[in-house]
């Protein structure tokens, strides 16, 4: 068995395994980040949708306590039976497109892969910074595997993502930008985020 116990130093197997984890823990968040994307995307549909319903349910419901402004006549149909039919036609319709484009059980699928994501990422960057460096490189290259194994397991079994054509690169220009910030607010905690935010976006436009 190769020992390399040294915390100061890293042998060159160790090296490579741990800008292969960081890699991936790129990835992973950047994975991550996308699912969270879609699931505030799907929310907002649903939302709206949900929104829209609700007020057709009172406009129409008002046209029943108020008919005259409308040019109707009161005693056309009771108005308390108009307002139930009318409320429940706008949830049924929420409920029905939510049914429909599967919103619900998109933002739950979403919400568990961004867990997924984090969690593997937060597992495999501990290991790397805390563990790698104190152990063989026998033992670092099971290790490895296994966080291998994991990867590759979450690239197969998670749901993809509702992010297609320029909603994904539009997501993708501001994670990076995101990035790039957060590295220049470890350098300078008074950094102007707007501003900076506002620099970095015109110049890659």
């Amino acid at each position: 068995m190769t020992e390399n116990k040294s915390g100061d130093t890293m042998s060159p197997i160790k090296k490579q395994i741990a800008e292969i984890l960081k890699e991936r823990e790129n990835t992973a968040d950047f994975s991550a980040e996308a699912y969270l994307h879609s699931e505030r995307i799907d929310r907002r549909k649903r939302g709206i949708t949900l929104i829209v319903s609700i007020i057709v349910g009172v406009v129409l419901a008002g046209i029943s306590l108020c008919p005259e402004l409308f040019g109707l006549s009161e005693t056309s149909i009771p108005f308390i039976s108009k307002i139930v039919a009318f409320i429940s036609l706008g949830v049924a319709f929420s409920s029905v497109f939510d049914s429909i484009f599967g919103w619900s059980e998109n933002i739950a699928s979403y919400q568990y892969a961004f867990k997924a994501w984090k969690s593997y990422r937060q597992e495999s960057r501990w290991f790397r910074k805390n563990q790698l460096n104190w152990m063989s490189d026998d033992d670092a290259k099971s290790n490895a595997e296994a966080f291998n194994m994991k990867y590759y397991m979450l690239v197969r079994s998670l749901p993809p993502n509702s992010l297609t054509g320029k909603t994904f690169l539009k997501f993708e220009k501001a994670y990076y930008l995101k990035r790039d910030i957060s590295k220049r607010l470890d350098d300078d905690h008074y950094l102007n985020i707007d501003r900076e935010w506002d620099g970095i976006g015109s110049r890659n436009k």
